[in-house]
């Protein structure tokens, strides 16, 4: 699945306050190499948008905009919120 980032929102929940240390350091390193790995993305019941599962504000932050001026980003199929089970 492929989802742009305009259809992401940071985790508003992360427990970070300020701007990740290593920031510049991710930067660098997604712009020269991408991902290591495609992040897991979920959405949770009645929100239009994605987050992504384990944390990632920073890499998300982080990632660099298309020539078609969009962002990208391939992830594995969506998995259920834990906020979902009932």
């Amino acid at each position: 699945m492929t989802v742009t980032l305009d259809q992401l929102q940071l985790y508003d929940l992360n427990p970070r306050v300020t701007r990740n240390p290593r920031y510049d350091e991710i930067k660098a390193s997604i712009r020269e190499r991408g991902l290591d790995a495609s992040p897991a993305i979920t959405r949770r019941p009645g929100e239009p948008r994605y987050i992504i599962r384990n944390g990632g504000n920073t890499r998300l932050a982080t990632m660099p905009v298309e020539s078609s001026g969009r962002r990208r980003i391939r992830s594995r199929k969506p998995r259920r919120s834990p906020s979902a089970a009932n």
